[in-house]
């Protein structure tokens, strides 16, 4: 039963990041809209027509939904070692809340960093109207996909010692 879990709840975290990049673009979008404007809605084909929030959120899906399968795949196998079905799937849900935590917390960090440190940091395409904002986004994406790995190893450390328990 257990091993039939792991693909599913590796689907359920491939849904789970799918969303969260939807909700963390919303975000981003807010800070540098530049960021999508010059960059994000190009690289992903996102016609000008639709609103600009609705072209962020699918970008956020596009761009995140992997990650489930790199986070998500490696924690539901590591959760497979609980006594239960269900007692596995709580577990994988618990990792997964830490998983979404640092990953958020992190990101959000990333808005801390001063903008004079922001300068020549990440590359700005010329067509970007607004520099630090495209530069304050662009930090975010990058540190919330290093977030989202080093939350993978928090949740992966939680599920490895509360797995028997």
């Amino acid at each position: 039963m257990r091993l039939v879990l792991i693909p599913v709840l590796t689907a359920l975290a491939c849904l789970m990041a799918a969303l969260y990049g939807a909700l963390h673009n919303q975000i981003s979008y807010a800070i540098g809209p530049d960021y999508f404007h010059a960059f994000k809605f190009i690289q992903f084909r996102i016609s000008p027509d639709l609103p600009p929030r609705l072209g962020a959120a699918i970008v956020g899906l596009q761009a995140s939904w992997w990650m489930g399968l790199v986070v998500g795949l490696p924690i539901a196998a590591l959760c497979a070692r609980a006594p239960t079905g269900g007692a596995m799937v709580r577990l994988f849900l618990r990792c997964t809340a830490i998983v979404l935590a640092v990953t958020l917390g992190l990101g959000l960090a990333s808005l801390l960093v001063p903008g004079d440190l922001l300068d020549g940091l990440v590359p700005i395409p010329t067509a970007a109207q607004d520099p630090r904002g495209f530069a304050r986004a662009a930090l975010m994406h990058d540190t919330s996909y290093l977030a989202g790995i080093l939350g993978m190893m928090a949740g992966g450390f939680y599920a490895l010692r509360r797995a028997r328990r």
